[in-house]
């Protein structure tokens, strides 16, 4: 990640992964477009007169809003394992759509938005082969193969806005699905006993 200053503006087109605490200064500007991302196990800090705005995700360990302005539209995904804080004069977190999750886990990043079993982009060619989701976009129909499965398990899919539009199960023996989706961008959630998978999805007709 680049040195900020007060004023500077990020544009994020792509999933970016952090190695460390990041603060963006006063007056500064963020934009986390549809096929962006940032990712770390880190602590998110924006200051005040910021403005940040996510349609992408947004995976980090703590979000920590000091009298900035956060907004959050549909095709944002953000996770974060320990918490949320607003303080200062000012600040805002306005939920327009996408999805929030405060409490799971992630890893960060991998192939087709499946943030994958790696520590970083630098170890993204040694990570884990037998968790793979593909094609991601998809024109609907998806494989994938998660290696934490071992029985029956529940699949979820929800859309942009956090409305759930679809539930079936998988198995072992069969991890494939055929979704009857428009275009957009959605949320899997794949369920084994108490383990989870979240999987960002882009459907393109």
């Amino acid at each position: 990640m680049p040195v900020f200053q007060q004023g500077d503006s990020l544009l994020i087109l792509h999933p970016v992964s952090v190695q460390s605490d990041l603060e963006i200064p006063s007056s500064s500007y963020v934009r986390i477009e549809t096929e962006g991302g940032l990712c770390g196990h880190y602590t998110f800090t924006i200051l005040s007169s910021s403005k940040m705005e996510n349609s992408g995700i947004f995976n980090m360990d703590s979000f920590v809003i000091n009298g900035a302005k956060v907004y959050n539209y549909a095709g944002g995904f953000v996770t974060l394992t320990n918490y949320a804080q607003l303080t200062g004069t000012g600040a805002i977190w306005s939920i327009q759509g996408g999805w929030v999750h405060v409490g799971g886990w992630f890893n960060c990043p991998g192939p087709g938005y499946l943030f994958a079993n790696t520590t970083g982009l630098e170890d993204l060619e040694h990570s884990s082969k037998t968790d793979i989701f593909y094609p991601n976009p998809s024109s609907g129909s998806v494989s994938f193969s998660l290696d934490f499965i071992r029985n029956s398990s529940s699949v979820f899919v929800y859309n942009s806005v956090g409305v759930k539009v679809l539930e079936t199960a998988v198995s072992p023996e069969i991890l494939k699905l055929d979704l009857p989706l428009p275009s957009g961008v959605y949320q899997v959630v794949v369920k084994d006993g108490s383990t989870e998978k979240r999987i960002r999805l882009v459907i393109r007709r």
